[in-house]
């Protein structure tokens, strides 16, 4: 056996520049597919769990979808509801629920010293939503307090209007009751958001209360965010959700629905589906080259070393021996160089983790609705690309090595 090994690190060191030139290809399709393998599993994070936390709950209850429509949880038209105190804590102590968050989703006319701009406005209540208080970046000022007339602006539309920290802003909007309401807010802070960004930067943002003022009523919202543990049972707590809603809440609201986060979000699913089909189709592409790359390589060795076959066979060396020598030249080869590949990789996750790749383009930024890249751990993305590397070279040698040999001696 170590005769055997001689020969093979003999083999790879004589044929120095093509196999470096080879496990440079290796290495390049490893790094590839293991860190851009986390980056998939940050965009699948964006578009699942930070969806799901931040903006809808596992299950939410608002006006029916539409389904010819109604893709994006975000640019729905929600309709008006009621559920009064006692009915939040009814679903709260349904089994396997967690927390209840209303939200309220609301359009609004901004009433500037030069313009009237308008905009959405939601509704959040800050201390019991910790998460996504943590979402927002204040660039300027503070968060806005729990009852108070306050409220916090993007940015850049800040920018654009001349809004500062301090301004009072009146808004006005049509109530539950089909009135006109104005209610004066005072600006208290400038933000950017961290996930979902180009989404949730499309509103301003106040508390339930405040909110429910210029609605003129105390019990309304446009949605019930529901959280549920991971050991709820999904198929029992549906129909107990859905029985709350038609004993409790048949009158004074529209057709209502307890909606799994999914099927409000086919947008997000979608997008997260196209993004993963296109990683899959490049890994496809690397794949290819590589084994073409490494089919060529061991055709131009075979062809190089045919006395060396030939010498072996005379010996008495078994054609599987022999088989055996190229098959372990090629994938210690990969071996090593997909380890080093998915180590760079290692290396660079955790440069980038916190930090992300910067997107630097306004139009793609909005259609993913983050201005960075961010990758997240996931372990498979690491492992299966040292096994891809090395079972298309195995794949690919062995074909041909087992072609060579097989020829007679002669």
């Amino acid at each position: 056996m170590n005769a055997i090994w001689a020969l093979v690190f003999k083999s790879l060191l004589r044929n120095g520049g093509r196999n470096l030139l080879q496990a440079g290809l290796i290495f390049f399709a490893a790094f590839v597919m293991a860190y851009f393998a986390q980056f998939l599993a940050g965009v699948t994070r964006n578009f699942t769990d930070n969806l799901v936390e931040l903006a809808t709950g596992e299950i939410y209850i608002s006006s029916t979808i539409n389904e010819e429509i109604d893709s994006n949880v975000f640019d729905r038209e929600y309709k008006y509801l009621r559920i009064p105190a006692d009915v939040v804590e009814e679903v709260k102590n349904v089994e396997g629920v967690e927390v209840v968050h209303p939200r309220i989703d609301l359009p609004v006319r901004l009433n500037l010293p030069d313009d009237t701009v308008t905009f959405k406005m939601a509704a959040f209540n800050p201390s019991n939503e910790p998460r996504l208080t943590k979402n927002f970046t204040m660039t300027d000022g503070r968060m806005i307090i729990e009852g108070a007339f306050e409220v916090i602006v993007p940015q850049d539309f800040a920018r654009r209007h001349n809004i500062n920290v301090g301004d009072t802003i009146p808004l006005l909007a049509g109530t539950v009751n089909r009135r006109v309401n104005l209610v004066e807010y005072t600006v208290v802070g400038k933000f950017l958001t961290n996930s979902l960004s180009a989404w949730f930067n499309n509103y301003v943002y106040t508390s339930i209360e405040p909110a429910r003022t210029l609605l003129n009523d105390k019990d309304v919202m446009s949605r019930l965010n529901i959280h549920i543990s991971e050991e709820a049972d999904e198929e029992l707590l549906m129909p107990k959700i859905d029985q709350i809603i038609q004993q409790r809440l048949a009158q004074n609201n529209p057709e209502l629905d307890a909606t799994w986060w999914e099927d409000g979000a086919e947008f997000f699913s979608s997008l997260a589906f196209g993004i993963e089909a296109g990683f899959f189709i490049i890994v496809g592409i690397i794949m290819t080259i590589l084994g073409c790359s490494m089919g060529f390589a061991t055709v131009m060795t075979v062809m190089e070393r045919t006395k060396e076959i030939a010498t072996y066979g005379a010996l008495g060396a078994p054609p599987k021996m022999i088989r055996k020598i190229f098959l372990m030249e090629n994938v210690l080869l990969s071996d090593l160089s997909s380890l080093l590949g998915v180590g760079v990789a290692a290396i660079a996750f955790v440069l980038t983790k916190d930090i992300g790749i910067p997107i630097n383009n306004p139009q793609f930024e909005a259609f993913i609705g983050a201005p960075h890249f961010y990758p997240a751990l996931d372990i498979g993305g690491f492992i299966l690309p040292f096994i891809i590397c090395k079972l298309v070279t195995a794949q690919v040698s062995f074909f041909i090595a087992n072609c060579a040999v097989s020829k007679p001696i002669t």
